[in-house]
């Protein structure tokens, strides 16, 4: 991995740090219709949703690694997934 600040001595490097568990929800439904006696259509769709976390920024230039000292930043994680299928049964 190539050090995008190793060229600019006065920049900053920042490490986080996050060993928790992120707890969520998933919420989703389905359908399907018979076209014919053999043809089926379907369609799912499920939503995630993720706790939002909050975790320190910290300045990784420093001579001792502090975590005490950096930016507080939330974050969060979320997804939308929609699924269409079309199938055939045989007899």
């Amino acid at each position: 991995m190539a050090c995008s600040t190793c060229d600019n001595p006065g920049s900053t490097l920042f490490l986080a740090s996050d060993s928790s568990n992120h707890w969520g929800v998933a919420v989703g439904a389905g359908v399907e219709y018979a076209l014919t006696e053999n043809w089926i259509l379907r369609g799912e769709y499920m939503h995630l949703d993720f706790s939002a976390k909050n975790f320190l920024w910290a300045n990784g230039t420093a001579q001792i690694p502090s975590f005490s000292t950096g930016y507080r930043v939330s974050s969060t994680a979320t997804a939308d997934i929609a699924r269409v299928g079309v199938s055939y049964k045989l007899q």
